[in-house]
């Protein structure tokens, strides 16, 4: 893919969306079967961004656990406005869904820190 492909496919995706509904449904903070694989895969979500910063970022001035809290953030965000926009295939946006979404990623995130502690003391 060309450099010019590169700068324009972002801009493309955004304008395929307009002239298009946005829905956001009626939800509830239940613990179901929705909820928990919101929150299971965005906990290995960011393990995943975590492994693919560090391949990418060798250097030791990259934040890479927060770069993967950014990367895994944005791609929970990025699939729940695609719902949004989607909304006859995957019944639309749910804030409850982004808030799941957040939680695994922070749930990884706080087991990342905490065992990089305890390797340090150990």
């Amino acid at each position: 893919m060309s450099v010019i492909n590169k700068i324009l496919y972002p801009f493309i995706l955004v304008g395929s969306l307009i002239g298009q509904e946005f829905r956001i449904v009626e939800d509830n903070w239940q613990w179901e079967i929705d909820k928990k694989a919101h929150y299971l895969s965005s906990f290995g979500l960011y393990y995943a961004s975590y492994v693919l910063c560090e391949g990418l970022c060798t250097d030791s001035t990259h934040h890479n656990d927060e770069l993967a809290l950014l990367v895994s953030l944005g791609i929970g965000l990025g699939y729940e406005i695609y719902q949004g926009y989607h909304w006859k295939e995957h019944g639309g946006f749910s804030k409850h869904d982004l808030g799941y979404n957040v939680l695994g990623i922070l749930t990884g995130h706080i087991i990342h820190k905490v065992s990089l502690y305890i390797k340090e003391i150990l």
